[in-house]
């Protein structure tokens, strides 16, 4: 009980908010993060199913995942239209640009809307759920 006192007043004395005022901790941004933290877990389940073995897995994680990070991060106006749409049918089917996408227009304000990007984190979620299961019930 007290833990909870303390962390109230520290967040009044902080001016803490869960708003949509400047500066405040918006409700959204907490839903990107937990929409994209689902879908980098089914993911990873999808991954440690098909894998069966935990250095396969992780071998298996690094060497698909760092290159599509990377890609996520490049911007859309770096690179030539060919190969932009290639590198959004990539990156499209792994949460890293979904999750950065959503995290930005969370905290922007003026920006676009985040339903988009949280969308597909849901889709991309239920998809690799569905996927771990699958391979789950292969053996």
């Amino acid at each position: 009980m007290a833990s909870t006192d303390k962390l109230l007043a520290l967040a009044q004395e902080h001016q803490w908010t869960i708003s949509q005022g400047p500066g405040g901790f918006r409700i959204d941004d907490v839903d990107a993060a937990v929409f994209g933290a689902a879908a980098f877990a089914a993911g990873g389940a999808a991954l440690g199913a098909g894998a069966r073995e935990v250095r396969a897995a992780t071998l298996a994680a690094v060497m698909i995942c760092l290159p599509v990070a990377l890609l996520s991060l490049v911007p859309d106006d770096a690179v030539g239209p060919a190969i932009e749409a290639l590198i959004s049918v990539v990156t499209a089917a792994f949460p890293f640009r979904p999750a950065l996408d959503a995290l930005t227009a969370g905290l922007d304000l003026t920006g676009p809307s985040m339903w988009l990007p949280m969308l597909h984190l849901a889709l991309l979620t239920v998809i690799y759920g569905a996927l771990a299961r699958l391979a789950l019930k292969r053996f």
